[in-house]
């Protein structure tokens, strides 16, 4: 089963610490042609665990570590962040309660009920329920809402009812009542037209340039 000589030793089969099969303490060194393996195997309600130390650290501590339990698998590093490396290098950096992306995170829906933040945050689609909050600091610009064909829209809705902003060309529209077209401010010859009366108060007075 097992041969030893000067360069190592060589075994001939699987190896195994441990005597124990389907319940038990055990690890299993598996040879296979295709399917290497190596086992780390718990009772039935036990834990497995995959630990690499750094003894050089006062007290020694798990760097590294894989375990199981019936419920859970958990991978992590005790000493400080957990990096994920491509090729490329480090993708994903996890420390303490947070995760940072080295790129570009492509993914399908995303739900989150805590804070999102990035400097850019791209997407098909938006949905948020509740409020929101654009802080831009010191910048003039809060938020830019653009489309790219010729007609630009928003809405703001209750229960019952929506009205429309619209930017189309150079005119800016606002049409409430599920779009009723009530003004239009044109920047092409600085004009308002509205769609019916202009009610003033009786005190109100009207100044022409």
């Amino acid at each position: 089963r097992v041969t030893i000589n000067n360069t190592g030793a060589t075994f001939a089969g699987d190896v195994n610490v441990g005597t124990a099969t389907t319940n038990g303490g055990v690890i299993n060194l598996i040879q296979s042609a295709t399917y290497p393996e190596i086992r780390i195997q718990a009772g039935e309600n036990g834990t497995t665990a995959f630990s690499i130390y750094n003894t050089a650290t006062n007290p020694d501590a798990e760097q590294f570590f894989i375990n199981n339990t019936l419920g859970s698998s958990h991978l992590g590093n005790k000493r400080g962040a957990l990096k994920l490396e491509s090729s490329q290098g480090v993708v994903l950096t996890l420390n303490g309660t947070g995760a940072t992306f080295a790129g570009t995170i492509g993914s399908g829906a995303i739900t989150s009920t805590g804070k999102i933040a990035g400097t850019e945050i791209e997407g098909t689609s938006l949905d948020i329920n509740g409020t929101s909050d654009f802080n831009s600091s010191g910048t003039n610009l809060i938020a830019t809402f653009k489309s790219t064909d010729a007609i630009g829209e928003i809405r703001i809705a209750d229960s019952t009812k929506y009205t429309r902003l619209l930017t189309v060309g150079a005119q800016f529209k606002i049409m409430p009542n599920d779009g009723s077209e009530t003004l239009i401010l044109d920047g092409s010859d600085d004009s308002a037209t509205f769609a019916g009366n202009v009610v003033l108060g009786d005190s109100s007075n009207i100044t022409m340039a």
